[in-house]
């Protein structure tokens, strides 16, 4: 009983339990999600690119032309000033999937180039990647690198770089987080900024909402990682183990001995209404009563579940 009660009072298990729960009441608020109703690849990097490609278009249906592009451009160079990226050399631009094989390659004039690395589900980097594609587009031609993760802590995998590539990449990398609720992550940055230039019932709105909130569904499950993984970290202890699942035991059996204990008072003749059959546990967890009778005559079952 020690054992249990050292456990149950833990504080760093108690600060888990809290942070966990809360992240699943903010999946809950977020309601019903399209894209995670109806495809199983919601978390794959194709379909974020392809969603982040398609507002980034100007010939594009969602109506707005090149004004949630121009928010882009705003929003990288909040994030990057030093690069400098200017509205005049993407006034007409192209925006291409797998160009090269980049995830999304934005061309504007002069062969200005702006490269997104889209790393949402922490997919590792191929052999010398980022490299790779400023030696396919020239690293004249490059404004900027963005590289995209669902917290912004991921950095590229800079094995077998040379010290010029080191240097011209982190120049010009924009290491940018999906969600971190803050300022800087791509929905407050850019698509919150895209929602309030939407018409609230057109269907790109809907379709930039529920992309928004699938970022925040995908990070929320992340964070229940982060959470479940400090949470082995205290359990990993055997005797702290064997304890968890002690409690686990008997809060599986907790219902069925509540249930078994309204039987027990009523038998005891400690509950106050007459029924004309003893109540019983039905199914393990719930306790059944017979008909009551009020002064009234009414005859009526109640069933109570534990």
């Amino acid at each position: 009983m020690n054992n249990i009660q050292e456990l149950i009072k833990n504080d760093a298990l108690i600060h888990i339990a809290g942070r966990y729960e809360e992240e699943r009441n903010k999946e809950d608020d977020l309601g019903i999600n399209i894209f995670e109703l109806v495809s199983s690849i919601y978390h794959r990097e194709n379909l974020h690119s392809d969603i982040i490609a398609f507002f980034l278009k100007s010939e594009e249906k969602h109506k707005h032309g090149n004004k949630y592009f121009k928010l882009f451009l705003e929003y990288l160079n909040k994030l990057a000033p030093q690069l400098d990226i200017k509205m005049d050399d993407f006034n007409e631009y192209s925006v291409k999937r797998e160009d090269k094989r980049i995830d999304i390659l934005i061309r504007g004039q002069d062969n200005k180039c702006i490269i997104v690395e889209n790393k949402i589900n922490n997919a590792a980097d191929t052999y010398r990647q980022l490299p790779t594609y400023t030696g396919k587009i020239g690293k004249e031609n490059i404004c900027a690198i963005i590289y995209l993760s669902l917290d912004g802590n991921k950095l590229p995998d800079q094995h077998a770089w040379n010290e010029d590539e080191v240097k011209f990449i982190k120049d010009h990398l924009i290491n940018i987080s999906a969600y971190n609720n803050k300022e800087n992550d791509i929905i407050s940055g850019w698509l919150d900024k895209c929602l309030t230039i939407t018409e609230e019932k057109s269907d790109a709105y809907f379709c930039l909402k529920q992309y928004v909130n699938l970022i925040k569904l995908l990070r929320g499950k992340i964070m229940e990682t982060k959470e479940l993984k400090e949470f082995y970290g205290i359990l990993k202890n055997d005797t702290n183990y064997q304890t968890a699942f002690s409690i686990k035991n008997m809060m599986d059996n907790l219902g069925e001995y509540l249930a078994q204990q309204i039987v027990d008072w009523y038998n005891e003749d400690q509950f106050p209404i007459p029924f004309h059959l003893p109540p019983y546990v039905y199914h393990r967890i719930t306790t059944v009563f017979g008909d009551w009778h009020l002064k009234s005559s009414v005859s009526t079952p109640l069933i109570g579940q534990l």
